[in-house]
């Protein structure tokens, strides 16, 4: 979430640095900025925390940003990346802009006069050697095609556009990937079901254990267990086990003294694809049963589809099955 909010941010500042036509903009110009740059204004507490947080990235997308020269009159000569320098604000100093006879807010165009770099000569080292980069590049020219604001998408390429995808393939933090990965995500997945068995692989259920820390007592409403912890509700359960016995127990490993735990059956499946399916496909039933109270047609086909062998299960009385399972037994039955 941190990183898709990241991206959004960034979005924001793409649109404001090239004139999307949005009202936002407008709005933000006339308001916020004040005929000032974006990369020279500090925070002054104004606005909202979505400006606030625009102005914390500002570094961050800079170097994103590469500017492509055409008439030189839309990009700002100190603060836009348009020599692979990063900014020339930052290489020459604020005494830049004295020394180089150059105004803060001028563009490219500013700096050249019928085709020629018109900059004043300097002794600094740096400025030196940065003014000798400037005359390595064309100056521009009237008559030229507008800038354009470039976007980076990858190592070394540029695009006229901000894609949302491969800037949150850059800015998001890596880990290794885990060996159950593809048991959870997967093409044909349903996001919720996906996202209810990422919450179980990763032990971050809302079960007994974890709602102790925050004052509550829960036990398991399927037996009425009074520990409740992710490996008893689907594996340690009489009633659970019974369910798993009853539909893919030729995948499951034989119960140990200690019990089957999510961990030992993260492992199946991955070199036989119809374990995988199968084991995948135990999750989405159970979103049923642990999630929602209210079962409706779309959901039922999924339960008859991948659960099949649930109809030995309709002699159960009602006292020993809860009310959200006898519910979607009789339905299935019906």
């Amino acid at each position: 979430m941190v990183d898709s909010t990241r991206v959004f941010a960034l979005s924001l500042i793409w649109r404001l640095l090239t004139n999307s036509g949005s009202l936002w903009v407008a709005w933000t110009k006339h308001n916020l900025l004040r005929r000032r740059c974006f990369w020279d204004v500090n925070d002054t507490g104004s606005g909202s925390w979505i400006w606030h947080k625009l102005l914390k990235l500002w570094q961050q997308a800079a170097s994103y940003l590469r500017s492509e020269i055409g008439n030189g009159r839309h990009t700002l000569f100190w603060f836009d990346n348009w020599l692979d320098m990063g900014r020339l604000l930052d290489v020459a100093g604020d005494s830049g802009t004295q020394f180089l006879g150059i105004t803060r807010y001028a563009t490219v165009a500013d700096a050249a006069t019928s085709g020629q770099w018109s900059i004043r000569r300097c002794r600094s080292y740096h400025l030196r050697a940065m003014i000798a980069r400037i005359h390595d590049v064309p100056a521009p020219v009237v008559d030229a095609e507008r800038d354009k604001m470039l976007w980076r998408h990858g190592e070394d390429d540029y695009k006229a556009w901000l894609s949302s995808s491969r800037t949150w393939d850059q800015v998001r933090e890596r880990s290794p990937t885990v060996t159950w990965s593809e048991l959870v995500w997967f093409p044909q997945a349903i996001p919720r079901f996906s996202f209810i068995a990422w919450l179980a692989v990763r032990n971050s259920l809302s079960t007994g254990d974890r709602t102790q820390a925050w004052g509550e007592h829960q036990y398991c409403h399927l037996c009425g267990e009074p520990q409740e912890m992710r490996d008893h509700i689907f594996f340690g359960c009489p009633y659970t086990y019974t369910v798993w016995t009853e539909t893919i127990g030729s995948l499951l490993p034989r119960p140990t003294q200690t019990g089957t735990s999510l961990s030992q059956c993260s492992s199946l499946g991955v070199e036989q694809p119809l374990s995988l399916a199968c084991f995948v496909s135990h999750f989405k039933p159970w979103y049923i049963v642990f999630g929602v109270n209210e079962i409706d047609a779309n959901t039922t086909m999924v339960c008859i589809q991948h659960m099949n062998s649930l109809r030995r299960l309709t002699s159960l009385s009602e006292t020993e099955c809860p009310p959200c399972v006898t519910k979607m037994l009789l339905s299935m039955a019906a």
